[in-house]
Formats: C-alpha cells, structure tokens, sequence
C-alpha cells in the first residue's frame, strides 16, 4: 500500500504566532457530524492529535492550513442510552 500523500503536507502547531513558520498561517474548523441510531448502547473515544488541537497542511501555494476538528452529534429520538441538544451529546 503507497504512503498517503497527505503525510508529506502535514504541519506541526507550534503556536498561532505566524513567524514561527516558514509560510503564511490560517485556522479552520473540520467539523464531523456523528448520528447515533436508536440502538446505539456504548460509544469509546479514542485517539487524538500528537498532543495538539490542530492538524496542519501545506496547501500548493505553499501556506499552512491549521484545522481544529469539531464533531457534533445527532441522535435518534427513540434511543434510551443518549441525546444530543445542539450538537452536544449527553446520556440519559
């Protein structure tokens, strides 16, 4: 399997102060929305992002792209276990 072209991009945070770079910064948001069925029970969160809030890409143009991930949630109404209110997941 090939290497994803992606690895070569990535960036690490080392602050929002833009001369700490070799290239010009911006922040975004990458938001993923996760729907939770009516027999969805248990849910694990795993993982993270080396230590940092943001992912960061070189763009073709050479600047750098800091994306903060955000994940919302959506659930079915008739599931027991969890709810979600704007985007924000609770437990019954």
């Amino acid at each position: 399997m090939s290497e994803n072209p992606l690895y070569g991009r990535i960036v690490e945070y080392k602050g929002d102060d833009e001369s700490l770079y070799d290239a010009p910064i911006s922040f975004d948001e990458l938001v993923f929305t996760i729907r939770l069925g009516r027999y969805i029970s248990n849910i694990q969160m795993k993982g993270g992002i080396n230590g940092s809030e943001y992912i960061g890409i070189r763009q073709d143009d050479n600047s750098i792209v800091f994306y903060k991930p955000a994940i919302l949630y959506e659930c079915d109404e008739q599931n027991e276990n969890y709810y979600a209110e704007d985007g924000v997941l609770y437990t019954r």
